[in-house]
C-alpha cells in the first residue's frame, strides 16, 4: 500500500485488524508484526507522535512472546530510534 501511495488505506486496514485482535485478547507474533507495520506506515507519513505508542505496543507483545517476539522487538526499537 505504501509503495503505491495508499498509506491511508493501509492504516484503516491495520486499525480494523488490531481492533479485532484486541477484542479477542490475542497475543501472537502476527499481532506484533501488525503493530510494527502500522507504526512504520505512520512514521513514513511523518507521524512519529502516532507511531511511538504503536511501536511500544509491539515491544510489549514481543516481550510476552519471549524468543518468538525478538525480531519484532528489534524492528520496533529500530522504528522508535528512527522517530527521533
Amino acid at each position: 500500500y505504501q509503495d503505491v501511495g495508499r498509506s491511508a488505506d493501509a492504516l484503516a486496514i491495520y486499525q480494523r485488524i488490531l481492533a479485532s485482535a484486541d477484542r479477542a485478547d490475542a497475543v501472537t507474533t502476527n499481532l506484533a508484526i501488525w503493530w510494527v507495520s502500522r507504526a512504520d506506515v505512520e512514521r513514513g507519513l511523518g507521524r512519529c507522535r502516532d507511531a511511538r505508542p504503536h511501536y511500544r505496543r509491539a515491544i510489549e507483545i514481543g516481550r510476552q512472546l519471549g524468543s518468538a517476539g525478538a525480531t519484532q522487538i528489534a524492528r520496533a526499537e529500530a522504528g522508535l530510534a528512527a522517530c527521533k
